[in-house]
């Protein structure tokens, strides 16, 4: 199991002791190229925030569980469709015990290592390894070539843990909806939330109803695997799922439209996987997170093979460059305060267009 310690690849002598002025020029990336990430933090409920009543669990509370639903997919919700893929049943599942403790709590230890150079102005913060986005302020930065900055990487063990874990998944949800072939693709991050800051701007604003498919038109299944616990973590940040009012089909008016109601909740919890069929029949939003702080890692799967990623090469080329980038720089002034932010989402990233937590 990973420690989250450093493993101090550029420790000692050299030119990782010399300063420059600004340790994130380069790094920054526009918010707009991550508007799709953090629409998937866009979940929340307009009129949550009053009101804590929620609808009938999915699961019931304190229960080791497994719990399937089947649904009518929605009509035109997956137009591209692929033989042996494509949902032919939809649905949502939720199965306990997904992935061992020992995983969980190492995918936690992961995630807080690469955001503690990072984190949001507002409540959720992102760190997607696909991509390498990882959220600094109200910007996103590479977070391999912060890290191989500070000396640092991501701890090998640690990434490995992260694809079998993806593997994992990818194989459950093939067997759950009955696929064949299916590919891992992105984004697929680490989210935070944190309770008690104020949204700084409109994408930190997480409690809208959504479609993932609206979001990343690529995706077929969305699985979702909770890191730590509702009630003994934090407070707040249940996942509900909504329909539409009456006889109305899924997707036959926008979300955040008033035309949809709650119609169950899903509890967060250590190990807890929810996948669901990623269009409109399964609409959600997010409670807001009143106390505390939630952490849940969001894996995207496809069935466009073009669309597909291989995690080992990816996190070779993430980490070739960065260290191809600070072995062209020439002196390095470490403002630790300045990076911190709260310490505790291919070359240069693609910009993605995604969504959910």
């Amino acid at each position: 199991m990973a420690t989250g310690k450093p493993s101090n690849r550029k420790s000692g002598g050299g030119k990782r002791g010399k300063k420059k002025n600004d340790p994130m020029k380069g790094l920054m990336y526009g918010v707009g190229s991550m508007v799709a990430i953090i629409a998937v933090l866009a979940c929340f409920s307009p009129v949550d925030d009053a009101l804590f009543h929620l609808p009938e669990l999915f699961v019931p509370d304190n229960e080791t569980n497994v719990a399937r639903l089947t649904l009518p997919c929605q009509r035109n919700g997956y137009p591209d469709r692929v033989e042996g893929c494509s949902p032919e049943k939809c649905g949502r599942v939720v199965i306990d015990g997904a992935v061992t403790e020992e995983q969980a709590d190492e995918l936690l230890e992961l995630a807080q290592f690469g955001l503690k150079y990072g984190g949001g102005s507002g409540g959720p913060s992102v760190l997607d390894l696909t991509s390498g986005a990882m959220s600094h302020q109200e910007q996103f930065v590479d977070v391999y070539k912060v890290l191989d900055h500070f000396g640092e990487q991501f701890p090998e063990e640690s990434l490995e843990t992260y694809k079998t874990v993806v593997e994992q998944i990818r194989k459950q949800v093939m067997t759950e909806f009955g696929c064949e072939t299916l590919f891992p693709t992105t984004p697929t991050f680490f989210n935070r939330i944190e309770a008690g800051k104020e949204a700084r701007t409109a994408h930190d604003q997480y409690w809208n109803e959504h479609v993932d498919t609206i979001t990343y038109p690529s995706f077929s299944y969305t699985g979702l695997l909770y890191l730590n616990d509702h009630g003994d973590d934090f407070e707040g940040g249940e996942f509900i799922f909504t329909k539409k009012r009456g006889n109305m089909e899924p997707g036959a008016t926008p979300p955040n439209s008033g035309d949809s109601i709650d119609a169950s909740a899903v509890l967060p919890k250590k190990g807890r996987l929810l996948m669901f069929t990623s269009a409109a029949e399964n609409s959600h939003y997010l409670k807001r997170v009143r106390e505390g702080t939630r952490w849940v890692v969001t894996m995207s799967f496809t069935c466009d093979e073009e669309k597909a990623v291989d995690l080992e090469e990816v996190f070779a080329r993430h980490l070739a460059a960065a260290e191809e980038d600070s072995e062209e720089e020439d002196e390095v002034d470490i403002d630790e305060d300045a990076t911190q932010g709260d310490a505790q989402p291919p070359e240069e990233p693609e910009e993605p267009s995604a969504d959910d937590a």
